[in-house]
């Protein structure tokens, strides 16, 4: 079963996720799917050892009788068939969730808010911990054990050389590391 993310967040708010992401790819035994709305998802996520796939949805304003890209997103989550996690934290954003997860027949018993079912009052990695440790009703949280080794409370971004070596080149460019 693979464990699918919601999350409409700003770039800092998909980094925070990591954590959680981690925790549900050590739960779950699969790389989680993440549905979110903004590009640079893809671009953080990318060959990331605990995402499998990054789903974006860009006309999220977009009424749904006129978005194909919504038909094809509601088609592709009725096929999910694992447990549901949205972290996503803004009302009216999760109404809409809501309602994209109810046009794909996705029982509410196999889905977990974030808003329902964990404080607000502690730092927001430890929030979304708290949130990776439960257990959708649909499942049997005894078969999603999870161990103090499969918390990490900082995110942790794969970086692959070849960017390393454009950073590089980006600072001597400018003066940083001096010229070769």
């Amino acid at each position: 079963m693979t464990p699918l993310l919601i999350r409409f967040g700003r770039i800092g708010d998909m980094v925070l996720q990591e954590p959680l992401l981690h925790l549900l790819h050590r739960r779950f035994r699969r790389p989680c799917h993440l549905l979110t709305s903004r590009a640079w998802s893809t671009q953080i996520y990318f060959g990331h050892a605990d995402v499998e796939t990054v789903r974006q949805l860009r006309a999220r304003h977009a009424p749904f009788l006129l978005s194909p890209e919504r038909w094809s997103l509601v088609y592709k989550l009725s096929r999910h068939n694992g447990p549901v996690y949205v972290s996503e934290d803004i009302p009216r954003q999760v109404d809409k969730i809501r309602r994209l997860l109810s046009f794909a027949r996705i029982p509410l018993e196999r889905c977990l808010f974030i808003n329902d079912c964990v404080s607000a009052s502690v730092h927001w990695v430890d929030r979304l911990l708290d949130f990776g440790r439960l257990t959708p009703r649909a499942y049997d949280a005894e078969n999603f054990l999870w161990v103090q080794d499969d918390l990490q409370r900082a995110p942790r971004l794969t970086v692959f050389s070849v960017d390393r070596a454009d950073r590089h080149v980006w600072l001597q460019e400018r003066g940083f590391l001096g010229r070769p």
